[in-house]
């Protein structure tokens, strides 16, 4: 199966002139108790703040997919909007381009290897790092918990109920991800 690489449009412009013109994104991941999990963000360049997000055990197209969608529907099928992202698999998949073609969004890529073509993004995810992560526990088997979720039902990434509640009430009070 062939993936499209896109040109780099944004071309490190990391400035907008209003909402819903330039999106970037990316993903990483953070380890739990329970496994990896995979932090998908979209971000605003105008506001700088996370429009979308998803989480799951698996870095699959599906990740990505499901952030960018929640971004479109949390703005409300902008128009006129760029996606910017690096090349990886995910973003270069059919699932995933099909969805940017669908909604009329226009595709730029960083460049192969190129980390600053998406500082913003690297930006993020550094200061999200150490804030996301609860403090350790001193039982041995308790390790940090992501602080936002989307509510994910991914049985491999689940926590107890009432971890659930906390994290998900960390992360709607958390002025970064709005």
């Amino acid at each position: 199966m062939e993936h499209t690489i896109a040109p780099n449009i944004l071309d490190r412009a990391f400035v907008a002139s209003s909402a819903n013109h330039e999106w970037v994104a990316d993903f990483t991941y953070i380890w739990t108790g329970e496994g990896w999990l995979y932090v998908a963000v979209v971000i605003d360049l105008y506001s700088r703040r996370a429009v979308g997000w998803s989480m799951s055990s698996q870095m699959t197209a599906q990740l990505v997919t499901d952030a960018l969608l929640m971004a479109i529907w949390r703005r409300g099928s902008p128009r006129a909007l760029l996606h910017h992202s690096d090349q990886g698999s995910q973003y270069t998949s059919e699932r995933f381009q099909r969805l940017l073609t669908d909604h009329g969004v226009m595709c730029s890529m960083s460049k192969r290897g190129d980390c600053w073509n998406n500082a913003v993004m690297e930006s993020f995810f550094s200061r999200l790092r150490p804030n996301v992560l609860h403090e350790r526990s001193t039982e041995p088997a308790m390790m940090p918990r992501p602080m936002c979720s989307t509510g994910s039902s991914d049985s491999t990434i689940r926590s107890a109920d009432t971890q659930r509640s906390a994290i998900s009430v960390q992360c709607n009070s958390n002025s970064e991800l709005s």
